[in-house]
């Protein structure tokens, strides 16, 4: 009975002493580790700030295929949505409408200007998705954005069933003058 009340007393002692504090000590362990890596990453960040702000007084630098041509917003986007008429032709889709948006500049004065239309496409599944495929290995580099995607009714077979949908299509173009 003495060996059974000292054991229940060792055991009491490492749950309700001993083990919280180590379980303690090492959650303390973790998060130290943790904030030591994220100040390393920090450190590093930090050094590399004067590179990218001389790489982003210098203008924008991005790959020249990788952005529209054009001397102004408005001859760019006539090349988008040439480029696009001509995706979705090779695609098999047809265009409902196609509307250009106003042009954005999403960083300072010196940097890209973002293209895009809003392009409203029917045809069925596989041609949709020639379509996107399209777009994705475009050159220049086309985003694609608020895809919505409707199954028309009235179709006996629902996979060859004829899709409507809307989409935003995106490129960029170097410099600052609209």
């Amino acid at each position: 009975m003495a060996w059974a009340l000292a054991l229940l007393a060792a055991l009491l002692l490492w749950f309700g002493g001993v083990a919280p504090i180590w379980s303690l000590y090492d959650a303390r362990a973790v998060t130290l580790d943790q904030k030591q890596a994220l100040a390393g990453r920090m450190a590093a960040l930090a050094q590399s700030l004067p590179v990218l702000r001389k790489s982003a007084a210098s203008g924008p630098s991005g790959d020249a295929q990788s952005l529209l041509e054009g001397a102004t917003d408005a001859i760019a986007s006539a090349g988008l949505l040439g480029r696009v008429q001509a995706m979705a032709a090779q695609a098999g889709v047809t265009l409902a409408s196609i509307e250009a948006l106003p042009t954005e500049t999403p960083g300072g004065p010196t940097s890209y200007r973002r293209i895009s239309l809003r392009v409203s496409v029917s045809g069925p599944w596989g041609q949709m998705i020639a379509l996107l495929r399209a777009f994705d290995q475009a050159t220049p580099r086309m985003l694609v954005d608020d895809l919505q995607l409707r199954v028309l009714q009235g179709h006996a077979d629902h996979d060859a069933a004829p899709l409507d949908g809307s989409l935003t299509v995106t490129a960029l173009r170097a410099g600052s003058a609209p």
